[in-house]
């Protein structure tokens, strides 16, 4: 991965991410979170691994932008429901501090 010395590459399983319990200030998951398939189990033992005020960032595909577009563009693209998300933030323990629909905005070309 380089040579970081404040990074640390971890192999987790599907529900269980191999964080030792209160070792972290903070958990970044990006573009992974649809892919989770035991979310809840996952949140969990991130809860653990956070130390007192530690931050959980979900950076994720969000909702389509339209409505018109072909099933088969729809099925290459993962999405969010954002308020189901962040219903299994809260049953994990977490607040949510803030919600961002658009984190990005994507070219004008690209539909989403």
């Amino acid at each position: 991965m380089g040579n970081f010395h404040n990074i640390t590459e971890i192999e987790g399983n599907p529900d269980d991410p191999r964080l030792e319990d209160n070792a972290l200030n903070a958990v970044l998951i990006a573009n992974t979170y649809h892919e989770l398939i035991h979310a809840l189990a996952i949140l969990d033992k991130i809860q653990h691994s956070l130390r007192a005020g530690g931050r959980l960032v979900v950076v994720d595909r969000g909702p389509k932008r339209s409505a018109s577009l072909s099933p088969e563009i729809e099925a290459q693209h993962h999405e969010l429901d954002i308020p189901f998300v962040e219903a299994e933030i809260v049953q994990s323990g977490f607040d949510v501090v803030s919600t961002e629909e658009r984190f990005i905005e994507p070219p004008r070309d690209d539909p989403w």
